[in-house]
């Protein structure tokens, strides 16, 4: 069988805004919405910026494995929207899990990581609409319950196989 041929796409860098906590449900410990405030998507064939509207519901199971499930809407600097979309599972020791949450970079043969990847794009000077339905413009401007501070994403790829 051939050896699976792979390039470096490039580095996803998230800001986290904030995040709507579910707290315990019965598919998980805890299950969480994080909103985007903005990131960027950078590589060698690549230059684009996350647009708001971009969120993970993060579930983290009973088990311990965390399962992102990502949306991201960007615009590439030449004026394309890109539409990425992942799913998959996260999985360590206790103690690494623990600095992945905090934003440290570990190893990637410390942490089973597995994702699903989903790419659409739009032609060229696309422009994506700004108008709101009255249902989600009504709820636009409401506080969550719980939130937690800006910081980067819990999972980035730095290039050389090491996990943020």
């Amino acid at each position: 069988m051939a050896e699976l041929q792979s390039q470096f796409l490039g580095e996803l860098r998230i800001e986290i805004g904030g995040s709507h906590i579910f707290g315990e449900t019965p598919q998980g410990r805890m299950r969480r919405v994080d909103w985007f405030e903005n990131g960027s998507f950078r590589g060698p064939g690549i230059q684009a910026e996350i647009l708001k509207g971009s969120a993970d519901g993060l579930l983290q199971r009973y088990d311990g494995v965390v399962q992102p499930n990502v949306r991201l809407v960007l615009r590439t600097d030449d004026d394309c929207h890109l539409y990425i979309e992942y799913r998959g599972y996260r999985h360590a020791a206790p103690d690494i899990m623990a600095r992945i949450a905090a934003g440290e970079i570990v190893p990637g043969d410390q942490v089973y990581l597995r994702t699903a990847l989903f790419f659409g794009r739009t032609a060229k000077n696309t422009r994506s609409s700004t108008a709101r339905s009255p249902s989600a413009s009504a709820g636009a401007n409401r506080t969550p319950r719980s939130t937690r501070s800006s910081k980067s994403s819990e999972t980035a790829h730095d290039g050389t196989g090491a996990l943020r």
